[in-house]
């Protein structure tokens, strides 16, 4: 079986033509996916509108769209990394000196006084550098109204300036530096009762963070019957959204009949495009809730069955009273494993199912083959689930009751 997908397999026997047949329309839904993902994803027009492009969605506006200069600018200042705006700070400062020396030297000797020397682009940059930093040493000063209007724009440039870059500095140092890591990859676990999607996040800031909460959401893409793709996004219930002290979170979404997920459940790795994960922590350090975003693509999801490897180990103390420890192994956070014997996407069994997989894994502890009545047993309990008792026949245990109330009856 192709690793890009897998075969819906349930509890029940079913005949070979009806598996084939299963397959091959699993196949063809799938291959036509990819054919039209290809398709959006190579068409600028259709990759811009519906964001399925290789690269990563993307968003184009038609028509008129109204941003204001600050609006846009501010955004792009609150991204930057604090050390590009050290170096931005210091690159304005030269530039506006410069800018405003070779202003002064311009205008010339006679709109100055000085001690001294006579006026060249060196005192000029001096009375540049002393009005930018608003310092003043008063070894030379301006005498005439434009030398009087340029000192005045340098100042309120200057200020402008400061402003900015202050606050920016100002904002690097009171945001909250929680942070939070998320696992690369996102699985298909199906050792557990239930199969299910999971990823799992770590904390590596060092402040603690209490009271978090997480959402989920999956964006699906489908094929209409003209051959087109859309898409839609729903939000995918978690078994528990709620951490109360995050240290290591795994988050599990479970695949049964109430599950977004269910209807595709055979084809998610053609379906599935991506998982939206939105994080809202209260960092103790900072006193404020901070909110934290991760997108899973669909390369990021194991369509094999795997599972996460362990990475939380309690270390036992060495007296009574002393306290164990618990490690956290963060180098582990993206390491799995395969699942060795599964195939594909495991449905929830019914009670019959449970009784007869019970049955089976006795069967296979003891290493002794079923006995007649378990044998007996395990056909009825598979006609019950397939509702196919041949007509006619009845059942071992049936025909023993029949004959004896036979046998008591007068004649």
């Amino acid at each position: 079986m192709s690793t890009d997908s897998f075969a819906v397999r349930e509890e029940s026997d079913s005949s070979p033509q009806s598996r084939q047949a299963e397959n091959l329309r699993n196949s063809l839904r799938q291959a036509r996916i990819h054919l039209a993902y290809e398709i959006a994803k190579h068409s600028p027009a259709s990759s811009g509108a519906m964001g399925v492009d290789g690269s990563g969605p993307r968003i184009r506006v038609t028509g008129r769209r109204h941003r204001a200069c600050f609006s846009v600018c501010m955004p792009l200042v609150l991204q930057l990394h604090p050390a590009l705006v050290v170096l931005c700070m210091f690159g304005v400062y030269a530039a506006c000196c410069a800018l405003f020396a070779a202003i002064y030297f311009a205008i010339g000797e006679e709109c100055f006084r000085m001690e001294g020397d006579e006026f060249d682009f060196n005192k000029a940059l001096w009375l540049s550098v002393h009005t930018f930093t608003t310092v003043g040493y008063g070894s030379i000063y301006p005498v005439c109204a434009s030398a009087h209007v340029t000192v005045l724009a340098q100042g309120f440039v200057s200020v402008l300036a400061g402003a900015t870059i202050g606050g920016r500095l100002f904002f690097e140092v009171m945001r909250p530096a929680s942070k939070i890591r998320f696992s690369d990859v996102f699985l298909l676990d199906t050792s557990g009762h239930t199969p299910s999607l999971t990823f799992r996040l770590v904390r590596e800031s060092g402040a603690v963070l209490r009271d978090a909460h997480v959402r989920v959401q999956a964006q699906i893409l489908t094929v209409q019957p003209d051959g087109s793709v859309s898409g839609k996004r729903v939000e995918l219930p978690l078994r528990s959204n709620f951490f109360s002290m995050l240290e290591q979170w795994q988050i599990y979404h479970d695949i049964n009949i109430h599950s977004p997920l269910w209807s595709i459940r055979g084809d998610l790795k053609a379906q599935l495009h991506v998982i939206d994960v939105s994080l809202s922590v209260y960092d103790t350090a900072y006193m404020q809730e901070v909110r934290m975003y991760k997108s899973y693509r669909h390369t990021a999801f194991v369509a094999q069955p795997a599972k996460f490897v362990g990475m939380v180990e309690m270390h036992r103390g060495k007296g009574v009273d002393e306290e164990g420890e618990l490690e956290i192994k963060h180098d582990l956070i993206n390491a799995y494993h395969l699942l060795e014997g599964e195939s594909g996407l495991r449905l929830p069994p019914s009670k019959l199912g449970h009784a007869l997989k019970r049955a089976v894994e006795a069967s296979r502890r003891s290493k002794r083959q079923l006995s007649n009545y378990a044998k007996a047993t395990s056909r009825r309990m598979l006609h019950k689930i397939h509702h196919m008792d041949p007509p006619g026949h009845a059942s071992d245990a049936y025909s023993t009751t029949t004959m004896g109330a036979d046998s008591r009856s007068p004649q």
